[in-house]
């Protein structure tokens, strides 16, 4: 084969791809701000059939390695959202890019989305529901990047704030080339090590931001299929 026929063979799929994805987006939210699954775009959620003006707008923001289908794929959270009257909107970080950043990069686009969100719905108070890392990247933008302001409540769902020992495995000698091979050996992994997340820990935990938020968090006791992310 041809460098120019594989050349147009892989324009033809990434092209079938985002028209497939952009598809799947519009079908899914009232308006997307930004393209597909490029990082910094926000998806406005299907408003509800009777909008409540008391309940505050959820945000759910994805995890290491996921994008914004986390919570419509498998799962009803969204759809759960929308009949009890939350105006909803998802975000697309680094991750949907397919190009995990550790929770400071995320963090920064996530202040920036907040900031349009708020003005989206005309500064109406925010809730983030964050899963996994996004819990981490959410902690980033609300007290390292100021945006505290505009949410009352954070809801993380399996959030390891204190790190993943997971993660120094990933980047362990021993076993680095086997997380590698599966591509978790990214910058996002490198950030949740212990190690680094103690370090974290240390220069947030008693900043005054971190009191202008409630938080509550989820977790389990269950893992995945062998071999798999979870």
């Amino acid at each position: 084969m041809t460098r120019k026929k594989l050349f147009s063979i892989s324009l033809t799929i990434t092209l079938l791809f985002t028209l497939a994805f952009q598809s799947l987006a519009s079908s899914h939210f009232h308006e997307t701000i930004g393209q597909g699954n490029q990082p910094g775009t926000i998806h406005i959620g299907t408003l509800p059939a009777e909008p409540n003006p008391e309940k505050p707008v959820l945000v759910f923001v994805q995890g290491l390695t996921n994008n914004s289908t986390t919570w419509y794929q498998g799962n009803n959270m969204y759809d759960l959202a929308r009949q009890n009257g939350f105006e909803t909107a998802f975000v697309e970080l680094y991750d949907s890019g397919g190009t995990p950043k550790s929770y400071w990069d995320n963090g920064a686009i996530l202040a920036n989305q907040l900031e349009q969100i708020s003005e989206y719905f005309g500064g109406k108070k925010l809730v983030i529901v964050g899963y996994s890392k996004g819990g981490v990247d959410a902690q980033v933008a609300l007290i390292h990047e100021g945006k505290h302001h505009l949410v009352s409540d954070v809801v993380t769902i399996g959030s390891p704030h204190w790190g993943s020992e997971l993660a120094d495995l990933a980047n362990s000698s021993s076993l680095g080339w086997l997380a590698a091979l599966i591509g978790q050996n990214s910058e996002g992994t490198r950030s949740l090590q212990t190690g680094v997340m103690n370090h974290f820990r240390a220069i947030t935990d008693n900043r005054w931001e971190v009191n202008q938020n409630r938080y509550y968090t989820i977790a389990g006791n269950r893992a995945g299929p062998f071999f798999s992310n979870y």
